[in-house]
């Protein structure tokens, strides 16, 4: 084997670890260059296959996910897992890397489930909480990120009592290690009491997220998404004007953080969309709701169902001002979306395809 050069592996290095200072402060410009200046550097010095250079991959990766670009952080993330895998040669080199691979593996999982390919989400997620817990141990502190992780998983999968068992075992752990409980702990709760209806309880934990986002703000990205999610809790509550002043002010911080095209701006828009329409602002709801879309295809791709969403929504929109033409023809557009890429049980399909059969039952010209 070649000697290794100290002095350009040290210098890569240092480039790796500028980049993720500046991916943690939200400076992502910054980071991806730092980060692929880095890559180069570590496969020159140490070879394509070294850890090191899994390890700028994850950090790309990291950063294409924050970018909101799931399919980019995706590639990342596999090529990185792959050289983890290849490293694992024996159980001393496989518990050198068993940390780092957990961490792939979960965020693999994460932008997959994003980029809305859920089946093969799932294994991931769920070996990365079995490599974790043989990493670290089943009760460390570390852990607790893994379950949070499974959770939003299984949330997201209208799997509700598996995704709190998960949620709360995340908490007991920080409590265990003396850990105080973050926002996205209490922003997580009140997604799911939300998506179970019981909006006065999500109410609370998002004033709980919002509370604790506001003394320790980032970028705007947090606070904003906390915000938005103490707006679907007040819009559940038919609460709309109280749901529109949320969402403008979590869409304000957005776009003061510098990522306007990032994710949670699409969702914000949505939900701002089912807000103003409540209020009988269709024009700007048809607006918000178009907005989304074009966000939406622009961070996941053409067919993604979350696209089927709010299609499906600005259908309804269609119906309600009497163009029953138009939203028959969306809806078709949401159903086919949605049934091409979700199974028959997931919630966003169920509700798209409920909303087509209403519009099969309306006579030509009548709201359903």
């Amino acid at each position: 084997m070649d000697e290794i050069d100290e002095a350009r592996w040290t210098e890569a290095a240092d480039l790796l670890d500028r980049a993720g200072e500046a991916l943690a402060e939200c400076r992502l410009d910054e980071a991806q260059g730092l980060a692929e200046s880095a890559r180069d550097a570590l496969a020159a010095v140490l070879g394509v296959d070294h850890p090191d250079h899994a390890n700028a991959l994850d950090t790309l990766g990291a950063i294409a996910a924050a970018q909101g670009n799931p399919e980019a952080a995706v590639v990342q993330f596999r090529a990185a897992l792959a050289i983890y895998d290849a490293c694992a040669t024996d159980e001393e080199d496989a518990a050198v890397v068993r940390p780092l691979r957990a961490e792939t593996l979960a965020n693999l999982g994460e932008q997959l489930m994003r980029a809305g390919h859920a089946d093969e989400a799932e294994p991931l997620v769920r070996a990365a909480l079995t490599e974790a817990a043989r990493a670290y141990g089943p009760d460390a502190l570390e852990v607790s990120r893994f379950h949070n992780q499974l959770g939003v998983f299984l949330r997201f999968g209208g799997r509700y009592d598996e995704a709190e068992a998960a949620y709360l075992r995340a908490a007991a752990l920080r409590d265990a290690n003396g850990e105080p409980q973050p926002s996205t702990h209490f922003h997580n709760l009140s997604g799911l009491a939300s998506a179970r209806g019981d909006f006065v309880r999500a109410e609370g934990f998002a004033r709980a997220a919002v509370a604790i986002s506001e003394i320790r703000p980032l970028d705007g990205l947090s606070l904003g998404t906390d915000l938005c999610g103490l707006g679907d809790a007040l819009a559940g509550q038919a609460r709309f004007a109280d749901a529109e002043a949320a969402y403008r002010r979590g869409l304000s911080l957005f776009a003061a953080s510098g990522r306007a095209d990032h994710p949670e701006v699409a969702y914000a828009l949505h939900n701002l969309g089912d807000c103003l329409a409540a209020l009988g602002q269709t024009v700007d709801a048809e607006r918000a709701y178009r907005a989304s879309i074009e966000r939406k295809q622009a961070a996941f791709g053409a067919d993604h169902p979350e696209i089927a969403a709010t299609l499906s929504n600005l259908a309804a929109l269609y119906a309600e001002t009497n163009r029953m033409d138009a939203a028959r023809v969306t809806s078709r557009r949401a159903v086919v979306m949605a049934q091409a890429t979700l199974p028959p049980d997931a919630p966003i399909r169920q509700g798209v395809e409920a909303f087509a059969r209403s519009l099969r039952r309306a006579p030509a010209g009548r709201r359903p």
